[in-house]
């Protein structure tokens, strides 16, 4: 039984056809895990196919997209808009819409998509983040020696995979330590919120970062945000609402998506042996195993969402105008048109690296460098201060209600 916004349940009418004639209602979706880290059984049967109807949390229908050059066709096509405030648009839980009445540049289409991204662009270009690896060694080092100190066992995602990327855009932001925002950024990331604690959550995160800018505006502080009022807001040039609504992107989207593939990833390092070699190892075979480990786990699991605003068509199914549709990232990940064995992590495979982990297109993941850089000197920290790490004998809990997929504990040993 499917609910309503106020949580009764909806009784949905039958779908019909044009004789009138009714038709098998579309699965709901997101589909639900299994209980480890394999794909939904739906998304290992529509991998590589053409894009088909599911029904959503509120009763309205989208079209899922789950082959690569499919996700690569919307993502990189003008005929479908990033804008969530458009008829149509698909909200993928409950909740979600609270964030639309102040979209970030992620949810916008050009020509306010591009004065916003070209504002935080240099921050996290490849030559920036290159020169920002000293610091994330050393952050990862104190880190580690934290660990060790405590003794064995340890959680290594609250230990290691959350605080590592949080300190990492704290400190680029110009943020002191805030549990507040780390606690709001988690409830608008969990689909176990309810819609209006969620919503509620949403409120508080953009009310307490439109604090941080006019504090910021009168005191701007080393990093990012004080950039941003010195050069852009005190000019003019854009709005104190919407430097905190960046701001927003940058903390759920820069730190939610590396704490997850960091506890996954590091779940790998101590099941596997073999992932060890290859992490610790020359740079460029660390990186061919990044970015394997990016293509398997693909942590944004539920997906891309767009919609259309053309008459327009995917691998042949008509998508009309105003119809929501949905890129299954992890399923492109897995066709198996494109990748061969594509449930099988094989670091080094020849097209690795063209995986949709990060999306294509102008919103394509700006902050994909760092990501990059975080797993590979992260991984490699962990692997090289405790050569002995492995998995005790619990059991885990991973988080697929989340819109980003992890785990709630690491416990592990060395």
């Amino acid at each position: 039984m499917r609910l309503d916004h106020a949580g009764a349940p909806r009784v949905p009418s039958p779908a019909r056809d044009c004789l009138g004639n009714t038709m098998p209602r579309p699965p709901l979706y997101p589909f639900a895990r299994p209980a480890g880290r394999e794909l939904p059984t739906e998304l290992q049967q529509l991998a590589g196919r053409a894009p088909t109807r599911v029904e959503l949390h509120d009763g309205t229908l989208a079209f899922l997209v789950t082959s690569d050059q499919g996700a690569r066709d919307v993502l990189c096509n003008r005929a479908f808009s990033a804008d969530a405030t458009r008829p149509g648009y698909p909200v993928m839980s409950p909740g979600r819409a609270a964030l639309t009445s102040r979209p970030t540049f992620l949810r916008q289409d050009a020509p306010e998509h591009d004065t916003l991204r070209r504002m935080v662009l240099p921050y996290f270009t490849a030559r920036h983040i290159r020169a920002l690896e000293p610091r994330l060694a050393a952050t990862a080092r104190k880190l580690t020696d934290a660990i060790a100190g405590a003794g064995s066992p340890a959680d290594f995602v609250a230990g290691f995979a959350v605080p590592f990327p949080g300190r990492t855009i704290e400190t680029l932001l110009g943020l002191r330590s805030d549990e507040r925002i780390r606690s709001l950024t988690a409830a608008l990331n969990t689909h176990a919120v309810d819609g209006p604690a969620k919503e509620q959550a949403a409120t508080d995160l953009l009310a307490h970062l439109d604090d941080v800018v006019t504090e910021q505006s009168h005191n701007p502080r080393p990093g990012i945000i004080g950039d941003l009022v010195r050069n852009h807001l005190l000019t003019g040039k854009v709005t104190a609402q919407q430097i905190a609504d960046t701001i927003r992107l940058l903390l759920t989207a820069g730190q939610e998506t590396s704490a997850g593939m960091l506890a996954l990833t590091l779940l790998d390092l101590a099941e596997d042996p073999r992932w060890r070699d290859q992490l610790t190892g020359p740079q460029p075979v660390a990186e061919a195993a990044i970015e394997e480990l990016l293509r398997w786990h693909c942590v944004v699991h539920t997906g891309i969402t767009r919609v259309a605003v053309e008459n327009t068509a995917v691998q042949g199914v008509a998508i009309p105008a105003g119809t929501g549709v949905i890129i299954s990232v992890l399923a492109a990940n897995h066709d198996p048109t494109r990748y061969a064995k594509p449930d099988q992590m094989q670091p080094g495979r020849d097209n690795g690296a063209s995986h949709l982990a990060f999306g294509r297109g102008i919103h394509q993941c700006l902050g994909q460098s760092l990501a990059r850089a975080q797993l590979r000197i992260g991984l490699a920290a962990v692997a090289d201060r405790f050569p002995g790490l492995h998995l005790i004998d619990k059991p885990l809990r991973f988080t697929p209600q989340n819109g980003i997929f992890s785990l709630e504990t690491l416990p592990l040993a060395w």
